[in-house]
């Protein structure tokens, strides 16, 4: 059920949806030197893809509005739980046909209820490899990655 800001306890300090940051994120890997990137709004597409070197980027972007809500309204704390469900899920279910070349990134405004929800399943999303992207306010890019892939990062830049 989504639910007005003015409505909120703690209003989210701003609001982002699922188009915008891909948008951001696409700027971003384009900042970065990656090639051929690509951003769909096709329901069943990637949100956004990007190569650089020999490596494949696969990107699920959510947001904490859907394109269609008015200004003022956002999703409730349980559609985002699913939205990060749901996200995690599309990238497994993709992991399933990827070559060795791909890596999995998920996409987020970064908001606290967002960021919270991330937290209780980090050490999950670290061991899938799937690393973070949090768009702050201003458009730019947090990246957020596995410990273990401090390598690949360094591959690509990031």
């Amino acid at each position: 059920m989504p639910i007005r800001l003015r409505e909120m306890e703690v209003p989210d300090p701003f609001k982002m949806n699922k188009n915008q940051v891909s948008e951001y994120i696409a700027k971003f890997l384009e900042t970065c030197r990656f090639d051929n990137v690509v951003t769909s709004t096709s329901r069943g597409d990637w949100d956004v893809t990007a190569k650089v070197n020999d490596w494949r980027i696969y990107v699920d972007a959510k947001g904490s509005r859907a394109v269609k809500h008015k200004e003022d309204v956002v999703f409730a704390d349980t559609q985002l739980v699913k939205h990060l469900a749901d996200q995690v899920s599309e990238l497994m279910r993709y992991y399933q046909t990827m070559d060795e070349s791909g890596l999995l990134f998920m996409g987020n405004p970064d908001l606290p209820r967002i960021r919270e929800i991330a937290e209780e399943i980090d050490r999950s999303l670290d061991h899938l490899g799937i690393i973070r992207l949090w768009v702050q306010q201003d458009g730019t890019v947090q990246v957020e990655a596995p410990s273990g892939m401090a390598e690949i990062m360094k591959q690509i830049g990031l």
